[in-house]
């Protein structure tokens, strides 16, 4: 799954442009998610989501999709929309080992390949390769 950190603004996106994206089921479960924190039924969601389909590819079989649809609608609330603003990265963060691909990096690595450069200083540290 995609990391989205605003899921409202995203699947508002994604509806305003009929949009199933790459990974359409991320999308209609977004999209499902959104209807339901605007206070849509499970009922209504499940109509909004054909209609979703639809706009977003008029030769869509909603026969095909219907399991799938019925799921991601019964399902909307078991998991909540996700709204952040950012994700901040502190000194503890800094400490933990992480793996990208099969290799090892730690955080500063990561955060000076990210920015391009070979040493990266957070203000607080300097790390030096």
């Amino acid at each position: 799954m995609s990391i989205v950190l605003n899921e409202y603004d995203w699947a508002e996106k994604m509806i305003a442009n009929h949009d199933l994206g790459k990974k359409p089921i991320e999308t209609l479960s977004r999209v499902s998610k959104y209807y339901y924190e605007n206070h849509y039924s499970k009922r209504e969601i499940r109509s909004l989501l054909d209609s979703f389909m639809l706009q977003c590819d008029p030769s869509a079989s909603l026969v095909h999709w219907s399991d799938m649809l019925d799921k991601v609608a019964k399902n909307v609330s078991k998991f909540p929309l996700i709204r952040l603003d950012g994700v901040d990265i502190t000194s503890v963060h800094a400490s933990l080992r992480c793996e990208i691909l099969g290799r090892r990096f730690r955080p500063e690595q990561w955060l000076g390949e990210y920015f391009g450069q070979r040493d990266y200083a957070d203000g607080e540290h300097q790390y030096l390769h």
